[in-house]
Parts: structure tokens; C-alpha cells; sequence
């Protein structure tokens, strides 16, 4: 093996990648545009969207509206909601014409006069329909505003002071810092973006430089020349964990930027979160990338090598692309889950927990360190198992 012979293969495998316009979409496209798009700019649309819902006047039809003449005075003063006739109160909610329905019954007014029993209201909505859903929480915000002022007046009619309705004076501190918060919406989100992108990066180059090469006829060539195949399958390697490393690097900073520019108003000004990741976390982001990478890079050449060409290569790998996703959509849905003992040595998944903590600022050093030295030898038996399989012919050129 030896130096010269890799770099060769090294540079040439990355020069033919990026010629490849894939490598445009791979590398820059999905990672720095699309996915930060869709991960931060629906949230924000549907937010604005709800926003606009809640400061526009809604539609409702009231049923009944004479029987509620004190209530109803409430609701208009209110002012975030509009009251509409409606014939066929259902039909037009479906059809989206009105956004609620109220009915009070005929005797309402006299039920809360009579201080007895709690007085009924039916309340219609689509709740397919985010501008209904809006006018609910809106209605429920107005009759607890109603209720609160009937209960305050009854105690007072008895003499009764309506402090003694609220014993306990609650104090809300979060005591995570600015910084923690913003932690905490990281781990969320960076262990499933390293292990989509450590596969997705370099998927076309790992393909197209083994199961590409099979298929163009080239692969005998490129064998019989001077270059041992430790050279040809490092080289290639090699060539493959640049590719997936720059696109990890590049979906990782767009997703934190993306972030950064677009809390604030998914979450409003008065909620302060710090993004900002710190020297040490920063420098073990990289270095559990890297592990990653070598890993997911080295597993992606073997792979292509048992595929007799582009097209099986990739439905073999794209089996790979499941086997990461599936433990990073789990941390996104169980936060709170933790790796201990055997845990830490499961290979992608002790390196997403160890993001997790890393981000979270609840690192526990030994389990750090295990995650960390079991995935380094994990990485090297991949790199070990790729240069093997180039060197048996039975499984390169099986039939």
C-alpha cells in the first residue's frame, strides 16, 4: 500500500464526483436549502398562519343569541370574533363559510339567574380547519372570562371574598439557562441530521465508484494496474468520507443557522434560547462526525461492492438509510431516553445519544468515552471489512 497510489485514486474519485451534477444536489442543494426549509420554514408558515387566525375576527353563527343577552355582550366586546347568520350551521362549517357554532338553549339566562344547576352550551367546529380550532380556544377564552366574572359575582352577592377561589399564588422559574434551551432544540434535531446526511452524503460517490465502475467495465482495469487493492479501496474510501463530511458539515451549520434566524419568530421575542454551541461541545460534534462518517463511508463501499450494478447498489443502500434513520427518529420522539452499560456499545445509536448529551450539557464522561471508543473500533473494522471485500474477487465481480 502506498501513499502515492492513494491519493491518486483519491483525487480522481473526487474530481469524477464532482463533475457529477448529483453532487450539486447531494452536497449543497438538499443539505443547505431544502432541508432547512422544510425542518424550519413549515413550522414558521403554520405559525404565521396562525398568528393571522387569531388577530383577524372570526366568523360564527350563534344560535339562539337572544337567550344569552349578558354573555352575548361579553363576546362582543371582546372583539375576536364575528358573529354571522347561519341557516345550516353544520353544512357551512364544512364548507368553511363559518369557523364556529354556538347554541344556547332557551332557558340559559334563567339557569345561571337561578344560581343552581351549571347551564349548557353546544359548541360546533371542524376540527380538519385550523381557522375552527383558533375560534374555539377563542370562544373558550371568553366564556372562562364570563365564567370567572358570574362566580366572582355570586360571592360577592354573599359576601364572600373571591380571593379565597385562588389559595395558592404560583411562581414559574425555568431554571435552564438561554443557552441550555437552545441546547435542548439542537439534540432534537442534529443526531437525526448527522445520520441522514453520513449516509446521504456520500451515497453516489461510494455507488458510483464500486458498483459504477462494475458496471462500466472499468473495475478489471483498474485492478491489474500497480495500485494494491489496500490503495484502491482506501483511496475510494477516502473519497467517499470527504463527500459525506462536507455535506455533514454543510446541513449541520444551514439547519443552526436556519435556527437562528427563524426562532425568533416561531417563538416570539419574549422566549430567549442561545444557539451558540461551546468550544468543547463544538470540537465533539466534530469528532463523533468524523467516527460517523468513517464508519457509515467504509460500510457504503463494502456495500457497492456487492452490488453487480449502480441501480442494486442503491436499493442495498438505501436499506442503510433506514437501518440510521430509524434510531434518530427515536431520539426526536423519546428525549428522555438514555443509553447505559451494553447500550452504549450499539453501534450509530451510542453516537446519537452521545450528541444528545453532548448538546444537552448532560455528558457523563465515562459513558461519553465508551460511546466514543467503541465507535472508533467500529469504524476501523468497517474500513478493515471494505479493503476485504476488494480483495475478494468472489463477492466484486460475483455474477
Amino acid at each position: 500500500m502506498k501513499w502515492r497510489h492513494i491519493k491518486i485514486i483519491w483525487f480522481k474519485e473526487l474530481l469524477d464526483t464532482f463533475r457529477d451534477k448529483r453532487t450539486l444536489y447531494t452536497m449543497i442543494l438538499a443539505p443547505i436549502i431544502i432541508m432547512p426549509l422544510m425542518m424550519v420554514g413549515g413550522p414558521l408558515l403554520m405559525t404565521r398562519q396562525e398568528k393571522v387566525a387569531e388577530e383577524k375576527p372570526s366568523p360564527i353563527a350563534v344560535i339562539g343569541a337572544e337567550n344569552a343577552p349578558i354573555f352575548m355582550k361579553t363576546l362582543q366586546e371582546a372583539g375576536t370574533l364575528q358573529i354571522v347568520d347561519s341557516q345550516d350551521p353544520e353544512s357551512d362549517l364544512k364548507e368553511g363559510l363559518i369557523s364556529l357554532a354556538v347554541i344556547f338553549p332557551q332557558d340559559f339566562e334563567q339557569i345561571i339567574a337561578a344560581e343552581g344547576n351549571p347551564a349548557d352550551i353546544t359548541i360546533l367546529f371542524e376540527a380538519r380547519q385550523q381557522t375552527s380550532t383558533v375560534s374555539l380556544q377563542k370562544f373558550r377564552n371568553i366564556l372562562q372570562s364570563y365564567t370567572a366574572s358570574e362566580v366572582a359575582g355570586r360571592l360577592t352577592r354573599r359576601g364572600i371574598d373571591t380571593a379565597l377561589l385562588n389559595p395558592v399564588s404560583v411562581s414559574e422559574k425555568n431554571v435552564a439557562n438561554d443557552q441550555e434551551m437552545g441546547g435542548m432544540i439542537l439534540a432534537a434535531i442534529i443526531p437525526f441530521m448527522l445520520g441522514i446526511w453520513a449516509v446521504s452524503g456520500g451515497m453516489y460517490t461510494a455507488i458510483d465508484t464500486v458498483a459504477g465502475e462494475k458496471e462500466r467495465n472499468t473495475m478489471e482495469g483498474l485492478l491489474v494496474c500497480p495500485p494494491s487493492r489496500w490503495s484502491v479501496a482506501i483511496g475510494k474510501f477516502l473519497a467517499v468520507f470527504i463527500i459525506a463530511a462536507i455535506t455533514v458539515t454543510l446541513a449541520i451549520v444551514a439547519i443552526i443557522l436556519a435556527y437562528q434566524l427563524m426562532l425568533p419568530a416561531l417563538l416570539g421575542d419574549e422566549l430567549q434560547i442561545d444557539l451558540s454551541l461551546s468550544l468543547g461541545s463544538g470540537l465533539m460534534l466534530v469528532l463523533i462526525s468524523a467516527l460517523m462518517v468513517t464508519m457509515i463511508s467504509a460500510i457504503e463501499i463494502a456495500i457497492s461492492a456487492f452490488g453487480r450494478s449502480f441501480k442494486e447498489a442503491q436499493n442495498y443502500i438505501t436499506i442503510l438509510t433506514f437501518a440510521v434513520m430509524l434510531p434518530g427518529m427515536l431520539f426526536v420522539f423519546m428525549p428522555d431516553l438514555k443509553l447505559s452499560g451494553a447500550g452504549l456499545l450499539i453501534p450509530v445509536f451510542n453516537l446519537f445519544a452521545a450528541t444528545r448529551d453532548i448538546l444537552m450539557g448532560q455528558q457523563e464522561i465515562l459513558n461519553i468515552a465508551v460511546a466514543l471508543g467503541s465507535s472508533l473500533a467500529y469504524a476501523i473494522l468497517a474500513i478493515v471489512f471494505s479493503v476485504r471485500v476488494f480483495k475478494s474477487e468472489k463477492i466484486l465481480f460475483r455474477g
